[in-house]
C-alpha cells in the first residue's frame, strides 16, 4: 500500500511537471508568433513596428507606410522653405546640423534647397536605423519635381521621427551624423542622442502606422503619375518588361506617347480598383476617370511593375475572368479591349483587330482608320451594352458609346460585330 502511494505521488509530480513544460512551450510559441506579427503585414495592412531595440546598421525600408510618412514630412519642410518661413525651418532642423554649420535664423535660407517654384517631392530610397525605441533616423534619397519647368532635382536628407510624440526633425544628409554614417553604412553605433523630439508648432504631423490595400494602391498610382509627368525615363523603367517591349519597343515611343497625352495624365484620378493576391505577387487593377487601366504587379512592398492596358499583355485578373465567361461574355470583354485601344490612342492595335474584309472595304490604310476614329468616336469612350445576339458566327453587340469627358454624358449608338477566333483572339467590325 505504501509503495502504491509513493508511485501515485511520483506520477502526480510527473504529470505536474509535464503540464508545466507544455504551458511554458505554449507561452514561448505565442511570444514568438506575436514578435513575428509585428514585422509582417496584418489584416492586409502594413504595420510599422517601433518597439524593436536600437540597431547600428541602416536597413532599407520596404514599408509603404514609412514612405508615406516620410513623404509628408519632407513635403511639409519644403513648403516652409518655399514660403521662406524661417521660424518653421529653424524649429524643424536637427540641432546637430544647425550647430555644426553655425546656422541661425538670419542665414538659415543659405543652408536649404532653393525652392521658388511649385513642386512635388517623391522619396525613392529610404534607409533607417533605430536610435532609440520609438525614434527612428531615416536616410532619404528622393527627387524634387519642378512643376513649372518639369525638371527634377536629387535630394538626400536625414529625417528623425518620434513615433510617440508624433513629431519630426530634419537635416541635410552628409552634414548630419556624418561621423556615424558613410553612404548607407553605419561606421559606428549612432549614439542615442535623441531621447525624444519635442513637439512644437511646426513639427507635428499625423503618423500613419498602417496602410490598407486601397491606400497602398493609391500611393503607387500617384507615384507612377508623378514619374510620367516629371521623369519619363523612370516611368519607362517601372513598366513591366514584356509589356514595355510589346507596347512601346523603345523609350522614344513612350516619350512621344506621354507628350501626346500629358494633359490627360495631369487630370487622372483613380476611381475604381480590384485587388487579387497570387502566390508570387499581388495584382492591383486600377481604373481612372477616363476608363484607362493601370495594372500594378507587386512582388513585395515598393517593388512593383506597371502595365497600362489589358490587351497588350493580358493580366491574370483578365484571363481568369475571361475563362469564366460564356461566349457572349467573351465578346463583350474583347470589345472592351477595343475600347481601351481607342482610349489609349493605340490606333495600330485597334486597326490590327479589325475584320479583314471590313478593313479592306472601308479602311485600306491605318491613316484612313485614324481619320474615321477621330471624327466618329470621342477622345475618351465609355461603352455600355444593351443587346448581344449571335448572327452568322459573329456576335452583334448593340452599344451605347458615351463621352467620358462630358458631364452630360453625350452619347451615340453603335453596333459592333465581334468574331471569336482561336487562342483568345478576335476581330471587330462596326456599322459605318
Amino acid at each position: 500500500m505504501l509503495i502504491n502511494m509513493k508511485e501515485k505521488k511520483s506520477n502526480y509530480i510527473k504529470i505536474i511537471i509535464f503540464i508545466f513544460v507544455i504551458i511554458v512551450l505554449i507561452i514561448i510559441a505565442m511570444l514568438f508568433i506575436i514578435k513575428n506579427m509585428k514585422t509582417k503585414e496584418t489584416n492586409n495592412k502594413q504595420v510599422i513596428d517601433t518597439t524593436i531595440k536600437p540597431m547600428t546598421q541602416l536597413i532599407e525600408t520596404k514599408s509603404v507606410s514609412e514612405f508615406y510618412n516620410i513623404n509628408n514630412c519632407v513635403n511639409k519642410y519644403l513648403e516652409y522653405i518655399k514660403n521662406e518661413n524661417k521660424d518653421a525651418i529653424d524649429k524643424l532642423l536637427i540641432s546637430d546640423y544647425k550647430n555644426s554649420q553655425n546656422i541661425n535664423k538670419e542665414n538659415i535660407l543659405n543652408y536649404t534647397p532653393k525652392i521658388n517654384y511649385n513642386f512635388e517631392f517623391s522619396p525613392k530610397k529610404i534607409y533607417f536605423a533605430e536610435v532609440q525605441i520609438g525614434v527612428r533616423t531615416y536616410l532619404v534619397n528622393g527627387k524634387i519635381y519642378n512643376k513649372d519647368t518639369n525638371e527634377n532635382t536629387d535630394i538626400s536628407l536625414i529625417v528623425n521621427i518620434d513615433y510617440g510624440n508624433k513629431s519630426f526633425e530634419i537635416g541635410e544628409f552628409g552634414k548630419t551624423y556624418s561621423k556615424y554614417i558613410n553612404g548607407t553604412t553605419v561606421q559606428e553605433e549612432i549614439k542615442n542622442e535623441i531621447k525624444s523630439i519635442e513637439k512644437n508648432t511646426y513639427n507635428q504631423f499625423e503618423i500613419i502606422n498602417s496602410l490598407d490595400e486601397k491606400s497602398i494602391m493609391k500611393y503607387y498610382f500617384e507615384q507612377f503619375i508623378l514619374s510620367v509627368k516629371y521623369n519619363v525615363q523612370e516611368a519607362y523603367s517601372v513598366l513591366d518588361s514584356k509589356y514595355r517591349e510589346n507596347r512601346f519597343e523603345n523609350i522614344s515611343n513612350f516619350e512621344n506617347y506621354v507628350k501626346e497625352n500629358i494633359n490627360d495624365f495631369e487630370k487622372n484620378i483613380l476611381v475604381k480598383y480590384q485587388i487579387k493576391e497570387y502566390d508570387a505577387y499581388k495584382e492591383y487593377l486600377c481604373k481612372d476617370n477616363y476608363g484607362n487601366f493601370y495594372i500594378f504587379k507587386e512582388k513585395e512592398p515598393m517593388n512593383y511593375t506597371v502595365m497600362l492596358d489589358q490587351y497588350t499583355v493580358e493580366d491574370k485578373i483578365f484571363t481568369d475572368n475571361y475563362k469564366a465567361q460564356d461566349k457572349k461574355g467573351k465578346a463583350k470583354m474583347n470589345l472592351n479591349k477595343f475600347e481601351q485601344m481607342l482610349n489609349r490612342k493605340d490606333y495600330t492595335s485597334a486597326y490590327n483587330v479589325l475584320n479583314k474584309e471590313f478593313k479592306e472595304k472601308y479602311f485600306n490604310s491605318e491613316d484612313k482608320f485614324i481619320e474615321y476614329v477621330t471624327k466618329n468616336f470621342y477622345r475618351y469612350n465609355d461603352f455600355s451594352y444593351s443587346e448581344i445576339v449571335l448572327e452568322n458566327e459573329k456576335y452583334k453587340v448593340t452599344t451605347t458609346v458615351a463621352n467620358s469627358q462630358n458631364s452630360f454624358r453625350e452619347n451615340t449608338a453603335k453596333r459592333f460585330k465581334v468574331e471569336l477566333l482561336d487562342n483568345g483572339s478576335f476581330s471587330i467590325s462596326f456599322d459605318i
